[in-house]
């Protein structure tokens, strides 16, 4: 990683509301994470506490602007513990710095180190949907195998994977698994009324189903 930092261009407002809520979404599915989470999360993981604030004065670890900008935050000298990092860089940089240091499994991820979704409550793991809407539709692990074959599963993904030692799942977003699979013209499977894939989408993904209620049909 390069210590060079460039400077945000304007000047950044909070975002609240609505725009709060899509920039949620957007921590959610690109893994970013506040220096304040990721000290707390390496401390969960490791039993050791690392400033990483520090990290990134010296230039070592890429830090950004709040909420869903992209901007690489422009003062070294005055890191904000608001500020974002992505959690692979932070996996990266200690991977490099503590080599000797494991990460260990948590609430948030599988035995494997595969993300579950309880860390990332807008988003979901395939096993999980899978377990969910499988017996209802036959969904299986066939039905994530091609994605290219099935659009709106490509469609519905939240954080993309990626292969190698640290092995990491796409995520999908429940909320639009479900609307796919309540589509009566969907080919796939078996049909799934909207009464029951919005009675699982609450029933086992609650966060989601509070951001999406107002489209449940069983709701006057």
């Amino acid at each position: 990683m390069t210590g060079d930092r460039a400077q945000i261009i304007g000047r950044y407002t909070p975002p609240d509301g609505e725009e709060l809520r899509h920039a949620l979404e957007f921590k959610e599915s690109e893994g970013r994470l506040t220096l304040t989470e990721a000290i707390l999360r390496l401390k969960t993981q490791t039993g050791e506490y690392f400033p990483l604030h520090d990290v990134v004065t010296s230039g070592k670890l890429k830090s950004y602007a709040p909420g869903s900008c992209k901007h690489l935050v422009g003062n070294i000298q005055n890191v904000g513990m608001d500020e974002e990092v992505y959690w692979d860089d932070v996996v990266d940089w200690l991977a490099v710095e503590y080599p000797r240091i494991t990460l260990k499994p948590t609430h948030t991820e599988t035995a494997n180190g595969i993300y579950a979704a309880s860390g990332f409550t807008m988003i979901e793991t395939r096993q999980k949907l899978i377990e969910v809407f499988g017996k209802f539709t036959g969904m299986n692990a066939s039905w994530f195998k091609s994605l290219k074959d099935t659009p709106a599963l490509l469609a519905a993904i939240r954080r993309k994977g990626r292969g190698g030692r640290r092995k990491i799942e796409p995520l999908f977003c429940p909320h639009a698994v479900m609307q796919w699979l309540i589509d009566p013209k969907r080919k796939k499977g078996q049909p799934l009324s909207p009464e029951k894939g919005w009675q699982l989408l609450e029933s086992n993904f609650q966060v989601v189903y509070n951001q999406y209620s107002i489209g449940d049909p069983r709701v006057d």
